[in-house]
């Protein structure tokens, strides 16, 4: 709009000192004072000219300053975006991890009622339990052998009995431990043991919350996960270690945001062994300030499978 006037005050002002110039050709300056009144009369266009200029030229300014203000808002609001996409990843990440220990949960607390269940059965309900006669060997050893029968409607058809040797007090005790971290972990060195300070779970007491060591309270199959996230822009590797032999390498980051490195294991221990995370020995990745994104977002489990 402001543009669109200085052109039409330019054309109207051209147009009036042509017509002077054409009265001053045509009346050939009839007196000094003729030439002198054009004169000043240019003089006065031209100055309104420079005024309208100035203006224009102090509006663009604003012009330019606003410009830059939006495109600052614009990019702070690229950023929150950027970050906001990044925050419903990362709670996308630890709605998995809260679901599957809720599954491990589950099946420990199942495991544990069918164990209860099992050690309240009564051996002296004669329609369900038989207890065969001791039958003695020709060593003289006498040999006990329990069996569970199923109620059937016609239990004349003994082609449909259901006989399941029961092994009573044989079922192993209930190991299992989950812990996180509630902060971030900082210039870790090579070798060094991840610390999963926040215990959730420590059954049968196998995790030391001190050092973060997992130690066999019993030999058996055991199951482990590990979770580790890098801060962002930055990556790392760790690794599951048993004995101070590592076993299986994580890692996490990608290097423009944070990083998630899961990893889940499944081996044999003796009473005794050891079991922990430590940083790997790669150089090439963990170089400098080597960190882990805690407050809850990298955690460290297992349970006793059998």
């Amino acid at each position: 709009m402001l543009l669109a006037t200085f052109l039409l005050l330019f054309v109207v002002s051209l147009s009036r000192s042509a017509v002077w110039c054409f009265n001053i050709n045509a009346e050939l300056f009839n007196s000094p004072f003729d030439i002198s009144e054009a004169v000043s009369k240019i003089l006065e266009d031209n100055q309104l000219f420079k005024s309208q200029l100035k203006v224009m030229a102090d509006e663009m300014e604003h012009y330019k300053s606003r410009v830059k203000v939006l495109e600052s808002d614009l990019a702070s609001t690229n950023r929150e975006l950027i970050s906001t996409k990044q925050n419903a990843k990362n709670t996308n990440n630890r709605v998995k991890v809260l679901e599957r220990e809720l599954l491990i949960t589950k099946e420990i607390s199942k495991t544990r009622a069918e164990i209860q269940k099992f050690d309240s059965v009564s051996l002296s309900v004669s329609d369900r339990i038989q207890i065969s006669e001791q039958n003695s060997s020709d060593n003289g050893y006498a040999k006990d052998s329990v069996f569970q029968e199923s109620n059937l409607p016609n239990k004349s058809d003994t082609s449909k009995d259901i006989k399941r040797l029961l092994v009573r007090d044989n079922f192993p005790p209930v190991v299992a431990f989950s812990s996180t971290m509630d902060s971030h972990k900082e210039n870790l060195g090579i070798g060094q043991t991840v610390l999963f300070e926040h215990v959730i779970t420590n059954i049968g007491n196998g995790l030391d919350p001190n050092t973060s060591i997992f130690k066999a309270p019993i030999t058996g199959v055991y199951h482990f996960d590990v979770i580790i996230m890098s801060h962002l822009g930055e990556d790392m590797e760790t690794e599951i270690v048993k004995n101070g032999n590592g076993l299986v390498r994580l890692y996490s980051g990608n290097g423009d945001t944070w990083g998630v490195g899961m990893q889940a294991i499944v081996i044999q221990m003796n009473a005794g062994d050891d079991v922990w995370v430590r940083v790997y020995n790669n150089r090439g990745v963990n170089d400098g300030n080597i960190r882990v994104f805690g407050e809850f977002w990298s955690s460290f489990s297992g349970f006793l499978l059998q």
